[in-house]
């Protein structure tokens, strides 16, 4: 550096190799990053910025003038081919990206195409009717972050390949494999926005235990990135039906708001398409204790509740309005052939647990019954009585670790 301490110039090279660093929050660590800065008189010049993330590279080349050292308009390139840019159990996410950042550093405008090779993105609490917002008190800090990002400016076309995916597990088992393409644009000082239709190329749900075949899906952004308006529409063909039965689940309305309903042909009364879903019977040929988990009525039952929440709630709904302290759908395989197993269950004391369980494979259900003791925290004592290999005395031990 040399002049007057009001008007410094900076010559030299400034070289950086194999750097490296780790973005917690995107859950990846980026090494073998280098850099050739060259101070002219009035400029510094990139001359190579390299980085590896993943199996991919990010390279970046450009230069920003300066003003008595002071940074002001800068235009560099970058560049990202198969780069990790999130890896963590929300979201991941592999990209290429040829891009124009230019302004000055303190109102950065960035500008290009971003193309999602693979990854996925997990939803957080989809379909949830009620959920509580939190504030920890704390000591007020400056959020540098939140200060770049208001002064970012965007206009990215970003593209989407079919391998990366939608997902949501804790309220609605489902996947949806997204492809199209939208626009991400942002003022300085605005939110972002999004723009445009993204459609599923594949992809099922799973409500009431039982896979879905997604036959149509598709997200349409009008501006807030976060609630984009739905539809999915997912299909079921019952098995070893006497005539042609085919149930679809659809999801319509948008993200934060969604609206869950089922149709079917032949058109049929929401009883009889959760009992051809879970039996593979019409409701009139179920056994009572069928009836229970699938049918409508006088009294409260699954069937009339569980449109509340997500339709595939069957468990918790029984638990809550017919008075049984546990009911358990699950898909099972008996000899080769694949039915479901109904699990009713009820707690006779703090020790002591009785639950008769229905595997259906054909017209006859299979029914054996349990009866559980807990002799201590993590030892039972299991009494079953059933047909062939479910039957018999067992003590089942739990180790924490």
């Amino acid at each position: 550096m040399s002049g007057r301490v009001e008007d410094l110039q900076a010559r030299g090279q400034l070289n950086l190799r194999n750097g490296r660093f780790r973005l917690v929050d995107a859950g990846i660590q980026v090494d073998r990053v280098g850099s050739t800065l060259d101070f002219e008189r009035d400029s510094v010049v990139l001359r190579r910025f390299s980085a590896r993330s993943g199996n991919g590279t990010l390279t970046a080349s450009g230069a920003m003038n300066l003003d008595q050292l002071r940074p002001g308009e800068m235009d560099v390139s970058i560049t990202a081919r198969n780069f990790r840019a999130a890896n963590t159990a929300r979201y991941n996410a592999s990209v290429n990206l040829d891009a124009h950042a230019r302004g000055t550093p303190g109102s950065p405008r960035l500008s290009g195409t971003l193309d999602l090779l693979n990854g996925f993105i997990t939803m957080d609490n989809f379909g949830e009717r009620s959920v509580e917002s939190v504030q920890l008190d704390s000591v007020d800090m400056v959020d540098y972050s939140v200060a770049l990002y208001d002064s970012l400016g965007l206009d990215m076309d970003v593209r989407f390949n079919r391998r990366f995916f939608v997902r949501n597990r804790r309220y609605l088992d489902m996947e949806l494999e997204l492809q199209g393409e939208v626009d991400l644009l942002k003022d300085p000082g605005s939110p972002m926005q999004i723009f445009g239709t993204l459609n599923s190329v594949g992809g099922y749900a799973r409500p009431l235990g039982k896979r879905f075949s997604l036959e149509e899906g598709m997200l349409t952004f009008s501006g807030d990135p976060y609630n984009p308006e739905m539809r999915v529409r997912s299909l079921y063909v019952p098995p070893q039906t006497r005539q042609d039965i085919r149930i679809w689940y659809v999801i319509e309305g948008t993200v934060e708001d969604p609206q869950f309903k089922y149709e079917s042909t032949p058109s049929m009364e929401l009883e009889n398409i959760i009992s051809y879903t879970l039996f593979g019977q019409p409701f009139y040929a179920l056994d009572s204790w069928k009836q229970v988990v699938a049918g409508t009525g006088s009294n409260a039952s699954a069937a009339d509740v569980a449109l509340d929440v997500l339709l595939d709630r069957v468990e918790t709904l029984a638990t809550q309005r017919l008075g049984i302290d546990v009911v358990r759908i699950d898909n099972t395989r008996v000899g080769g052939e694949s039915g479901t197993a109904v699990t009713t269950g009820w707690y006779l004391n703090s020790r002591v647990f009785f639950a008769i369980q229905n595997v259906i494979t054909d017209a006859t259900p299979d029914t054996s019954f349990l009866l559980e003791y807990l002799l201590r925290e993590n030892l039972k004592l299991i009494i079953s009585q059933g047909n062939d290999s479910r039957q018999g005395i067992d003590l089942k031990w739990n180790y924490d670790y």
